[in-house]
């Protein structure tokens, strides 16, 4: 093929097999992927997609299927992850959430309209949460909870962090 013509679907079936090919036989090590993935975030950061490209992208992994291979890959992966009681967060299989949360929080979410209720969300996540305004998780009164959605539920509670540490920051400081 000469430059400027365009492939023939022949040749984009052959090119595209042999890509395919070549991806399955790499070899990845960790410092390629840390690599690979340090220049993916870099060149993606702050990419704003149209619905149509976001729609392409769906449409183009829908019904992928993993290979055995990297199923295999992926289970030894995962071997020796913290689950369960080796898990740092374990807390004896007891929740902080009350038996009757499930239903609750559902009703909150319809209360809300599902509907992220944070005054400056920018609608960045679909998965809304049910939070605790005076982040007691013990006072389950409905006028205590809200619907937010994932991102906003993360800045508050970053915000949080950031204040509990200021004023523990200040009474050391004052010893």
């Amino acid at each position: 093929m000469q430059k400027g013509q365009k492939a023939s679907p022949e040749q984009k079936k052959r090119y595209s097999e042999a890509a395919k090919k070549r991806w399955e036989n790499m070899n990845w090590t960790p410092e390629m992927s840390k690599k690979r993935s340090e220049i993916a975030s870099r060149i993606n950061t702050g990419r704003v997609l149209s619905k149509k490209t976001k729609q392409k992208i769906s449409n183009s992994v829908t019904g992928f299927k993993h290979t055995d291979k990297t199923k295999k890959q992926m289970s030894k992966t995962h071997t020796g992850m913290a689950v369960g009681e080796d898990n740092p967060n374990w807390n004896g299989g007891i929740s902080p959430y009350p038996s009757g949360w499930g239903p609750l929080s559902k009703a909150i979410k319809e209360r809300d309209n599902h509907q992220c209720q944070h005054p400056t969300c920018k609608g960045k996540s679909k998965i809304l949460l049910t939070h605790h305004m005076d982040f007691d998780k013990s006072n389950d009164d409905p006028s205590n909870l809200i619907t937010v959605c994932k991102s906003c539920h993360a800045i508050i509670h970053d915000r949080q962090s950031s204040i509990k540490n200021y004023h523990r920051k200040r009474r050391t400081a004052s010893s």
